[in-house]
Formats: structure tokens, C-alpha cells, sequence
């Protein structure tokens, strides 16, 4: 007995289960739930009706064994292909079936439609949201038409008005519940989210510029590398700094300073397109990453740059403003490490070379 519960907790908490979001996992595992218990009822009702009750009906019987059929393959389905959506829809189509079959059937005999209540918690549940409640509410529309039918008919005759009353208030009920808990996790998640990005944002950004930090840079270099590197393209990194920051610095105090760097990283995000990007890699020194771009086209780039910022004037200071800059492309059996160090080496030649200009990596001016 002990194996059995064992083996239903694996099924249920599989650790292979791909989901990150928390309520997609929630939801999951009550599909998995669902179909297990829709599929084992389903083929009990087929046995009892084709084996077992006197009462028994052949064509209930095989449209419950087929139902099972059905959700039984959602279940295989789920496993190899985890489609939620398509897992939950078969699951909750059997379901319905069936309920739709017994209440026919049943007509309240033993109490026996209080397992209508099921339904709309498992529908809203395992689907979206609002297809849950469209579930719910055309299983609420042909209940009530069946109930309302059987008005005086049912329970031979007991079945009357209020319990008629008494079976769709209830139903009407649990789905509204079960409709307002659902947005209202929805809506709970979607601020954890919004909260979790902006913290994951906050840790991605460079605090003063604005810009992506170091951190940041690092995550976008090494997604490029490895795209570059299965699909056999290239792309390029520019590294530069500012020339004299030092000076600045000591001249007109760090505040200024700060202003200087703020206001380059605008101007230079201004300059570039929207699959370039630009990050605070330290200090005054700043890098570029250049999506399938090769050495030549990572010049162009860096010379527009360079001639923008030496032509601009900014605010407190008195001399204008120059940037050296180094370029490396990456090439086939280059690692990441080897290639920024390429880079800064382009960047420390165009220093020593008399700074405010471009270097490329392995050419000489």
C-alpha cells in the first residue's frame, strides 16, 4: 500500500516536470490529478454498466470505456509532450461526459448529484482561467436543463422546485468562488513577477548609468559566444574608455565626473541600433557587443561613436571629451576569455598610440 501512495507522489511531483512558472506547475499537477482520477472512474462506471448493475446501460458503458480511452492517452500525451492546455481539455471534455451522463441517468437517486459540485473547482482549475469558467458555466446551463426537466419527474416526484433551486444556486457558488480565487492568484502572481523583474532588472543595471553593469554585459557575451559559436556566425565586442578621466575628475570633482558618465552612456546608447548593445564594464570604460557584425563593420560603428563624442559638448566642462576604443572579432576556436582580452589589447595599443582613435585587433594604423 505504502509503494502504491509512493509511486502517485512520484507521478504527481516528477522532478522532470518542465515548468517554471509556479501556478503552470500548480496546475500540472492537478491535470495529472484529474486525468488519473477522471480515466479510473470512467472505466469503473464502463465495467459497472456492462458487467455488473441490472440496470446497467450497453451504450453508457461503451461511451465511458471510450472516454477513458480518451483521457488515457491525455495522460501519455502529457507525459512525452507536456502540452498542458491539450491535457487539461481532454481531461475536463471526459469529465463533463460523464457528469452530463450520470445526472441524466442518476436523477438524484442516494443524493447522488452533490459530485456535480466537483466539476467547476477541477475545470477552473486545470485550464485557463477563463476557459475554466466557460467549462463551468455551459455545465451549469445543461445541469439546469436536466434538473428542470426532471421537476416533478425525478426521485419519483420528489425532485421538485427547490431542489432544483437548491442544485444551481450551489453550482452557481462554487464556480463564482472558484472563479475569484483563481484571478485573485492570478492577479497575486503577476505582482510577484512584476516585483521579481524589477529586482532582477535593478541587479542587471548599472546604478549610476543606467546601462547594463558588468554582470549583465557578461550574461549577453556568453549567450552571443555560444550562438556564435553553434551557428557558425560572428560578431564583434568594442571596448573604450574615456581618455583622461583622471583629469576630469581631478579638475572638476567627481560629481561632475559622475555627469560626464551618465551623459555618455545616453549619447552612445542613442547611437547605436537596438540589437547592438552597451554596457559599464568599469570605471569609464564601457564595451559593445555587435551582433553578426565582423571587424570591419565594428570599426564604422566605433568611429561614428568616436567622432559623436569628441564633436559633443558636455555640460561643465570647458575642453571637449575623447574615448579610445578597441575591437575584437570573434573567429572560429576563439574562446570568450581570449577574445576580450584581444579587445583590451586593441584598447590599451590605441591608448599608447596617442588615444581618440580606433584600434583592431592584430592591425596596425
Amino acid at each position: 500500500m505504502l509503494s502504491f501512495f509512493k509511486e502517485i507522489h512520484l507521478y504527481l511531483l516528477s522532478e522532470k516536470d518542465d515548468v517554471n512558472d509556479s501556478k503552470e506547475y500548480r496546475r500540472l499537477i492537478f491535470v495529472k490529478l484529474a486525468l488519473g482520477i477522471v480515466s479510473t472512474i470512467l472505466l469503473a462506471f464502463s465495467g459497472l454498466h456492462a458487467f455488473i448493475l441490472d440496470n446497467g446501460h450497453e451504450l453508457v458503458a461503451i461511451v465511458d470505456f471510450l472516454a477513458a480511452l480518451v483521457t488515457i492517452y491525455a495522460i501519455i500525451d502529457l507525459k512525452i509532450n507536456q502540452n498542458i492546455d491539450r491535457a487539461a481539455l481532454i481531461g475536463t471534455s471526459s469529465l463533463f461526459i460523464f457528469f452530463i451522463t450520470f445526472s441524466y441517468l442518476n436523477q438524484n437517486e442516494s443524493f447522488g448529484l452533490i459530485w456535480l459540485i466537483f466539476f467547476p473547482v477541477i475545470a477552473i482549475t486545470i485550464n485557463q482561467t477563463q476557459r475554466g469558467l466557460r467549462f463551468a458555466l455551459v455545465f451549469l446551463l445543461a445541469v439546469s436543463i436536466l434538473g428542470f426537466l426532471g421537476i416533478g419527474e425525478w426521485q419519483d416526484g420528489a425532485w421538485d422546485l427547490k431542489s432544483f433551486l437548491r442544485l444551481s444556486i450551489a453550482l452557481s457558488l462554487v464556480i463564482f468562488v472558484m472563479y475569484v480565487h483563481e484571478i485573485t492568484m492570478d492577479k497575486a502572481q503577476k505582482q510577484e513577477l512584476d516585483t521579481l523583474k524589477f529586482f532582477e532588472d535593478f541587479s542587471l543595471i548599472d546604478e549610476l548609468t543606467k546601462i547594463a553593469n558588468r554582470r549583465r554585459i557578461n550574461e549577453l557575451l556568453d549567450i552571443e559566444f555560444k550562438r556564435s559559436k553553434r551557428y557558425q556566425t560572428t560578431f564583434a565586442i568594442v571596448l573604450f574608455d574615456i581618455d583622461h578621466f583622471k583629469q576630469v575628475n581631478d579638475t572638476y570633482g567627481h560629481l561632475i565626473g559622475d555627469d560626464v558618465l551618465k551623459a555618455l552612456a545616453k549619447l552612445v546608447s542613442n547611437s547605436i541600433r537596438e540589437t547592438e548593445m552597451i554596457g559599464r564594464w568599469g570605471g569609464e570604460e564601457f564595451m559593445l557587443i555587435l551582433t553578426e557584425s565582423d571587424q570591419n563593420t565594428a570599426f564604422a560603428v566605433a568611429e561614428k561613436i568616436r567622432r559623436i563624442i569628441a564633436e559633443t559638448e558636455f555640460d561643465g566642462l570647458k575642453e571637449k571629451l575623447t574615448c579610445s576604443f578597441g575591437i575584437a572579432e570573434y573567429k572560429k576556436g576563439l574562446v570568450l576569455e581570449e577574445m576580450i582580452a584581444q579587445a583590451d589589447q586593441a584598447l590599451y595599443q590605441a591608448k599608447s598610440h596617442g588615444r581618440n582613435q580606433v584600434i583592431v585587433h592584430g592591425k596596425h594604423r
